[in-house]
């Protein structure tokens, strides 16, 4: 589960009021040990995004929400005994947003402090 609240920009120009978004992601999640400190992992993800309406100077985006599917690659060094710290990046393709019947395509890249166990 994730909550993000994000600038918007519209022909370069900041908006007022943020998009807020919620997703609920489940799916198998697989980690392989390369050594005692390094750990590569993968996951694929399938799940569900909302995304409150939202204000810009040219229009309203109204309310939407649908199926949203992802993946993902992590690289996890061992720090102490289960504090790691991950690497990582992940592709989701959303809903879409607004009048077009494109679906978003978000690539994030993370850096984490994860408790490994």
């Amino acid at each position: 589960m994730s909550c993000s609240n994000l600038r918007v920009k519209v022909n370069n120009v900041a908006e007022k009021d943020n998009l807020e978004i919620v997703s609920l992601y489940a799916g198998p999640y697989f980690s392989y040990p390369l050594s005692l400190r390094w750990q590569v992992g993968s996951k694929l993800a399938a799940g569900y995004e909302i995304y409150k309406s939202c204000l810009t100077h040219v229009r309203r985006i109204e309310e939407r929400h649908g199926f949203s599917f992802g993946t993902g690659l992590s690289a996890t060094y061992m720090a102490m005994q289960n504090l790691g710290v991950r690497f990582g990046a992940d592709y989701d393709c959303a809903p879409p947003l607004g009048i077009t019947q494109q679906r978003l395509h978000k690539l994030t890249f993370a850096l984490e402090i994860a408790a490994v166990f």
